[in-house]
């Protein structure tokens, strides 16, 4: 056999043939297909801790304010409530940087925005809302019919010489189940921009004043007595409360799968416990 007869033979033994690299290529793409979903989830979990982690300092904060205010619990958005709110419109974030010192911590590396603030006039780019039912109005002690009872009476309840109430530590029988911050739906869908500095838990998730869904189809929650834990969402929230018009659903918000509690003055899981259903959610995640 000639030298150059030789080569050709080794080299023809040594080339892949088209099938050999054909499933070689499909063994990487196969591959690819298992292990990217895991980076991603990977990923998307060191963002949900850290958005935890930044929750978490949050409560905090929110302690170390209440020390320093008789115990009471902010507006979510100062002067907008009623005539008798103060005239200064400040967003809670602002009142708790003082005590934060960092714009950073109300940021979520998950969120969509384009940009998040703090700011009253750029309060459309929140992506971690407080719980309004700890606000001042619009919730069960505004609405209800043995309380203040704004639903029926309007504007007139407002000047009832029990509002405005402010909600204390005291007032708060259940800390460790009552949420405070949560992350909220960021996101303009259409031509409605989010309202992420407010939630409310009766728009469930994916919309304006619900919760998000952005951390491996879950949110992290903040509590009142400080300690922040990641939940998934539908088990936070009640299907009845979204398909209730009466103020009956801020009640029904706080019989959820996980037992938080929303509102402080309506019935809950712990003080009639099976009142109403605990099931969430038809709405797609």
């Amino acid at each position: 056999m000639s030298r150059l007869s030789s080569t050709r033979s080794r080299l023809s033994q040594s080339a892949f043939t088209l099938i050999e690299l054909l499933v070689v290529i499909a063994i990487i793409a196969i591959l690819a297909a298992i292990l990217f979903p895991v980076f991603a989830t990977a990923r998307e979990k060191a963002r949900q801790t850290s958005c935890l982690s930044n929750l978490k300092q949050t409560g905090l904060g929110e302690m170390q304010y209440m020390q320093d205010y008789d115990e009471t619990i902010h507006e979510v958005l100062s002067g907008v409530a009623s005539g008798k709110a103060t005239t200064v419109k400040i967003t809670y974030a602002e009142l708790l940087q003082p005590y934060i010192k960092s714009k950073g911590v109300f940021a979520c590396p998950s969120s969509q925005l384009d940009k998040q603030d703090i700011t009253y006039d750029n309060r459309f780019f929140f992506a971690v809302g407080m719980n309004s039912y700890l606000g001042l109005y619009y919730n069960y002690y505004y609405s209800a019919p043995q309380y203040l009872n704004c639903d029926a009476l309007g504007d007139a309840c407002e000047q009832s010489a029990g509002y405005p109430r402010a909600i204390t530590s005291a007032m708060i029988k259940y800390p460790a189940s009552t949420v405070l911050f949560a992350d909220s739906f960021d996101k303009t869908v259409g031509a409605t921009t989010p309202r992420g500095y407010w939630i409310d838990p009766g728009y469930l998730f994916g919309r304006r004043y619900g919760l998000s869904n952005r951390h491996n189809k879950g949110s992290n929650l903040v509590f009142a007595d400080g300690h922040a834990k990641w939940y998934r969402t539908p088990t936070v929230l009640s299907e009845l409360a979204w398909d209730t018009s009466g103020y009956q659903y801020i009640e029904m918000s706080n019989y959820n799968k996980a037992g938080v509690i929303w509102d402080i003055d309506a019935d809950n899981m712990y003080t009639k416990p099976g009142k109403w259903e605990t099931a969430c959610c038809t709405q797609p995640e």
